[in-house]
């Protein structure tokens, strides 16, 4: 058995496991609950869940889909979250096999994938993209970016090319970071005059916000 397939199957796992977290952020935002305090339980009964309930997709099951203590229906949710972040991590895993396997660009793809499920699911249930979700997300994104435009001499076959220096070790490629800035702002200032034009009816600032957010991450003319 290949390290590929094992590799394969272990993020389709760990990918599981994330998005029963990633339910568990969701609910837990709506309710204004920390998600990393305190310990799971049925939305419906209150009865704190043990590890045989929390099993991804396998708990969903075995219970029939009903909460092991109030026989409520467990929402579809639960198990669609975490078959569809399991496959987005095996997706993204295999997707960076591909292209060359870059480990911190990888975890990066995998983090802002989470992101990226919880504000549309949260978005789909109750027409809102938290500000919890949506700046930390920027936040990550625009780090990120700072960061992989920092290049080394060593790593450029062309020599240095034009940029900020710091000194003679490394040096900043303000064109590349100014042109997403620049994609950002204008992904962001399409959807606010359609909020603007609308007055809110077609899109909310929550939109403008993810707009700013995927311009970001996307960059021109990904976006």
């Amino acid at each position: 058995m290949s390290f590929y397939f094992l590799f394969s199957i272990f993020y389709f796992l760990f990918g599981l496991c994330a998005g029963s977290f990633l339910n568990c952020i969701i609910y837990r935002l709506h309710i204004k609950e920390s998600s990393l305090k305190g310990f799971s339980h049925c939305p419906h009964c209150k009865h704190r869940l043990s590890w045989k309930d929390l099993i991804p997709i396998l708990s969903f099951i075995i219970l029939k889909g009903r909460c092991r203590y109030c026989h409520q229906k467990i929402s579809l949710q639960y198990p669609l979250v975490e078959t569809t972040t399991g496959l987005l991590f095996l997706s993204i895993f295999i997707f960076q096999n591909l292209q060359g396997f870059n480990p911190c660009y990888l975890f990066y793809l995998l983090v802002i994938s989470c992101f990226l499920i919880i504000i549309f699911v949260y978005d789909l249930k109750h027409y809102i993209i938290p500000d919890k979700v949506i700046y930390p997300a920027t936040g990550i994104v625009f780090l990120y970016q700072i960061i992989s435009n920092i290049q080394f001499p060593w790593t450029s076959a062309d020599g240095p090319p034009k940029g900020l220096h710091f000194g003679t070790n490394f040096h900043f490629q303000t064109a590349n970071f100014y042109f997403l800035i620049l994609s950002a702002l204008g992904a962001a200032m399409f959807f606010f005059l359609i909020c603007l034009l609308s007055r809110g009816k077609w899109l909310g600032f929550g939109d403008v916000k993810l707009a700013f957010f995927m311009g970001l991450f996307l960059g021109f003319p990904n976006i």
